[in-house]
């Protein structure tokens, strides 16, 4: 799994959107992502997908309860 992540137009700053998803997932989304609501400057911009990537977590599946 991992997030979306985009650059604000206003800003020029990367964030990430909260959108969760895996690669296949991601690859299904629409060619623009509407209203999404940046965490950089408040605003909602439409974005395209190609403008978006994927930060994956890396390390989570290997973690295991301790006991």
């Amino acid at each position: 799994m991992g997030v979306i992540w985009i650059k604000c137009p206003a800003t020029g700053r990367k964030a990430s959107t909260g959108i969760e998803t895996d690669a296949i997932g991601f690859a299904r989304f629409p060619g623009q992502l509407n209203g999404i609501r940046c965490p950089v400057c408040g605003m909602r911009h439409a974005l395209f997908t190609d403008e978006a990537w994927l930060v994956e977590e890396r390390g989570a599946e290997g973690l295991r309860k301790a006991g």
